[in-house]
């Protein structure tokens, strides 16, 4: 017969956002607050060429 093993621990306590120091509301204004102003990824340039390790 299988014996189950049973750990019972005691609830984790979650902070709200305001007790780690986010401003109130700032996750419900956060979402689409670009979609007027998108952000544009400008050219990165070439990359650098080195010399080939043998």
């Amino acid at each position: 017969m299988f014996a189950a093993k049973v750990n019972i621990e005691a609830p984790v306590q979650v902070k709200t956002p305001e007790e780690l120091g986010w401003p109130p509301g700032f996750f419900e204004q956060t979402p689409g607050c670009l979609q007027d102003d998108p952000l544009v990824r400008y050219p990165q340039g070439d990359y650098e060429v080195r010399e080939r390790l043998e």
